[in-house]
């Protein structure tokens, strides 16, 4: 089994530093542009595509299930996980008290949870959840492409690694970025992490 997971696009959130979490940004005309790239790179039909509920997921799918002709299946476990009264607050932003402990949760995410927020535990068994019931739908020699965020992707690369959740505090996953995850017998091996190359094109970077 093979999975492409792709981390949405820009979103002014995201250019700005904003904690996301679930709230439902949309995607910004460089996130837009982003999910073209996608489109163009993925030059192999999945089989399957699954996305997350959140808006700004779905719309970066869109280009990709248009070019192969595949309909989007939504998958609850896979949105992001919540950052509570964090979410739309900036660093810079916080007063002492919040920065600190978002530095806390930056160094150990496993550890401690935002305030109003997801454990970090709690969004490892959804993604767990997430993978077994790919692995159902698509048996061993399926493939698809998996549009999620970046909390999801860095959990999963944690389990496959079998690393620990404070793994997941230590990984870059940017927008629009490639990783890939497959399975043969009952072993789940990482085979790329982080990839934006796609994202330079015949036309340069965007």
């Amino acid at each position: 089994m093979k999975l492409l997971w792709i981390r949405h696009g820009e979103t002014d959130w995201n250019k700005e530093f904003r904690l996301q979490g679930i709230s439902d940004i949309p995607l910004n005309q460089l996130g837009r542009r982003q999910a073209e790239r996608v489109a163009e790179a993925v030059d192999w039909r999945p089989d399957r595509i699954f996305v997350s509920p959140l808006g700004r997921v779905r719309d970066f799918a869109l280009p990709l299930a248009r070019r192969y002709g595949l309909e989007l299946t939504e998958l609850a476990d896979l949105r992001e996980m919540s950052f509570g009264r964090w979410e739309g607050s900036a660093y810079f932003e916080m007063d002492p008290k919040e920065r600190q402990a978002l530095e806390e949760w930056g160094r150990a995410p496993h550890l401690t949870t935002p305030p109003g927020g997801e454990p970090l535990a709690v969004v490892a068994q959804r993604v767990k959840r997430a993978l077994d019931f790919m692995e159902a739908e698509l048996g061993e020699a399926g493939s698809a492409a998996v549009f999620t965020h970046g909390g999801v992707i860095r959990v999963l690369v944690a389990l496959v690694l079998g690393a620990g959740l404070w793994a997941a505090g230590r990984l870059q996953v940017s927008p629009a970025s490639f990783t890939v995850t497959e399975k043969t017998g009952k072993r789940h091996r990482l085979t790329l992490l982080n990839d934006t190359c796609h994202l330079q094109g015949k036309s340069g970077e965007l």
